[in-house]
């Protein structure tokens, strides 16, 4: 479908349910002898029907009136009927796939709906890459509802640039094309008291929609950030923050991706507020989805960590549906909604039969059966937006004579997007790897000449990995244990125009093109996971004991709005000062 700009069911839709309901019309399809997912109750329904006509389910429980001659009845054999599940939070370029096909994944995991914030290529291109990102869902069944980038670039005083830089004037003039507001991410902006962010955030919570990004906001500073009508928080990384939250109505969103993994410290929030707190997937790649799942994955892992699988249904379903306001047209199976639904086998395991979206069989056996749209949208400065200047240099930018020096380094907090700023002590004669550490460096791929070298601490690799995805600006971070292989993935990224390459002793063992706005794949689904699969086998031969949780990683290291320290094609940033600072500290 188009991307939802009014959730609401053509009147028409719904007087045909009520008439169903009445007798006065047959329901154009029944599943009987279900046992179907109360979300609102929480608790199952054994031998139940559901009724469906047209779009909207029209009835639940016995559904004797609502049968006619044409009805077609489909038994269920006493299998579990749950709703569709629904992704509050995500980023559709993460997944490397181009829209139609993640469509095409997530809908053949039991997902139907998602609120999707283009961010990442916003940055890259502008509203003109979120324009690519609807034209490419117009024919999909998948409920999306695209999110206005609020925030391109990240901050208004960015110590990098992208390909794009979207006013706040023309966020507000082209609301009303938008399902919402995506995460207001720019906390620096906001401690600062700066004028113009406080009135334009003021303004963009007038939607009916907004996400919010609170990471690592406080006491008084989340007080200032939740008074401007923002209310949800995804950055949620402990109890503390999540209490906290919670007691200022303020909604913790608790994320379940690829390597933002929060469900295994907060999963007792969804046993305790299932209808309050829901789970997301905010950055997955597809090889996630094609292996274990989508929302669903989600689902299972908190059922493993032994929360009620009833209650874990409730966080993927009507806890986001009440989060924005929907719950009066998704999110549960019940009159008047939309008849999007899951027939799941095994609870325990959460394993899907069926899917159906607006009352149509979707998906079986984790296989698409929609209409299969092969067709790229073009967009000629999209699909080639790659475009790095001259040869660029890098290197640690050390004083000429040094013997001895103190520098900082970046280490990644694992299983967070959070980092901490250290301090290492470095022969400058010598190579970084015989100290444990390793080369990052960032070059600018919008045709500025820039690029800068830093150091990483517990970045385990060896070889070189380089990546045209590298939040939110994206230019191409490279990390590596030598020089000689990060100019060898740095230049497989520019040759492909876009996508992430390892190498080891110059050679390139893995490539994964991302010609769309260096972000996503032109294939299909398959050969995206396929590829992938070939990278992470190539970096786990050589030593990387988690090279999924490695790539989002060094992704995230050059965003620019999360504590503590990162990097940028214009040198280290320090989140809190909001200032570049020094590489070398003291030479000794």
């Amino acid at each position: 479908m188009p991307v939802v700009l009014d959730a609401r069911p053509a009147p028409g839709d719904l007087v045909a349910a009520s008439r169903s309901s009445l007798g006065l019309e047959p329901a154009d399809l029944v599943i009987s002898n279900a046992s179907i997912v109360d979300v609102w109750r929480g608790l199952i329904i054994d031998h139940a029907d559901v009724a469906i006509k047209g779009r909207i389910v029209s009835c639940v429980g016995r559904c004797r009136r609502s049968r006619g001659l044409y009805t077609k009845e489909i038994d269920a054999g006493g299998k579990i009927l749950a709703p569709g599940f629904i992704d509050p939070h995500t980023h559709i370029e993460s997944t490397f796939l181009r829209p139609a096909e993640f469509s095409k994944a997530v809908l053949s995991r039991g997902t139907t709906a998602v609120f999707a914030d283009p961010h990442e290529i916003a940055n890259v291109a502008g509203l003109r890459g979120v324009d690519y990102m609807a034209r490419e869902l117009e024919s999909s069944p998948l409920k999306v509802f695209l999110l206005a980038p609020p925030n391109v670039p990240a901050s208004l005083t960015p110590p990098d640039r992208g390909g794009a830089v979207i006013e706040y004037q023309e966020i507000l003039n082209n609301l009303d094309r938008f399902s919402g507001v995506g995460e207001v991410m720019d906390t620096g902006s906001l401690l600062e008291g700066s004028k113009a962010f406080l009135e334009y955030s003021s303004r963009l919570s007038m939607s009916w929609i907004i996400q919010g990004h609170a990471a690592g906001l406080g006491g008084e500073d989340l007080d200032a950030y939740a008074s401007l009508g923002i209310t949800n928080d995804h950055e949620v990384t402990s109890w503390e923050e999540l209490s906290e939250r919670l007691s200022k109505g303020v909604i913790p969103i608790v994320r379940y991706g690829s390597s933002w993994r929060d469900l295994e410290r907060l999963y007792r929030a969804i046993d305790l507020f299932p209808h309050i707190v829901p789970m997301a997937t905010d950055d997955i790649h597809c090889l996630h989805i094609a292996r274990e799942g989508h929302m669903d994955r989600a689902v299972r892992r908190a059922i493993e960590l032994g929360v009620d699988p009833v209650r874990a249904i409730m966080s993927a379903t009507i806890a986001p549906s009440i989060l924005y306001g929907l719950h009066r047209w998704i999110g549960s199976i019940a009159p008047g909604r939309y008849a999007d639904l899951l027939v799941i086998e095994d609870l325990e395991r959460v394993s899907i039969k069926e899917v159906y979206v607006d009352g149509t069989l979707v998906a079986r056996e984790y296989r698409y059966l929609g209409q299969e749209d092969h067709k790229i949208v073009e967009d000629s400065t999209i699909m080639r937006s790659v475009k790095v200047a001259g040869q660029p240099t890098i290197d640690l930018r050390l004083p000429r004579g040094c013997r001895e020096a103190v520098l900082r380094a970046i280490r990644p907090l694992h299983g967070t997007t959070l980092t901490r700023e250290e301090r290492v002590r470095l022969d400058c004669s010598s190579r970084i790897s015989d100290h444990g550490l390793t080369y990052i460096a960032v070059v600018n791929r919008y045709g500025g000449n820039h690029s800068y070298t830093g150091v990483g601490v517990d970045i385990p690799i060896e070889g070189a990995l380089a990546s045209s995805v590298a939040h939110d600006s994206h230019n191409i971070i490279v990390v590596g244990s030598s020089l000689e292989d990060m100019a060898a993935a740095l230049n497989a990224v520019i040759e492909a125009g876009g996508g992430v390459a390892f190498t080891h002793r110059s050679r390139i063992e893995a490539l994964v093109e991302l010609s769309i706005a260096g972000l996503m794949s032109s294939k299909d689904y398959h050969e995206v996971v396929s590829d992938l699969e070939r990278l992470f086998r190539s970096l786990r031969d050589h030593g990387s004991e988690d090279p999924e949780a490695l790539l989002q990683e060094i992704q995230l290291l050059s965003l620019t709005v999360i504590p503590e320290i990162r990097i940028t094609d214009r040198g280290l940033y320090r989140v809190s000062e909001r200032k570049i600072v020094d590489l070398v500290i003291q030479i000794i």
